[in-house]
């Protein structure tokens, strides 16, 4: 069983449900993870262009990318309340 959803899980039987400490999604994980390599990229001095490496660019700023994917699956999001 995915250890996001057993922590989902054991969380929704508490009184009191705190989704913050759910691990984060892969599809969030990923994202940072490219992020993550590109500053050490820049650290090392191997500049390369952010778009692509978990950021965008919106308006003239550098964002970081959202994640591309829903957080849950949508029969899950359609019970939470």
């Amino acid at each position: 069983m995915d250890y996001r959803y057993s922590c989902f899980l054991g969380s929704a039987m508490k009184n009191s449900l705190y989704l913050a400490s759910l691990p984060p999604t892969v599809d969030a994980l990923s994202h940072h993870g490219f992020r993550c390599f590109h500053q050490v990229q820049k650290w090392r001095g191997n500049e390369f262009s952010p778009i692509g490496w978990g950021w965008y660019l919106e308006n003239g700023d550098l964002l970081p990318t959202p994640m591309s994917a829903a957080p849950a699956p949508d029969e899950l999001l359609n019970l939470i309340s």
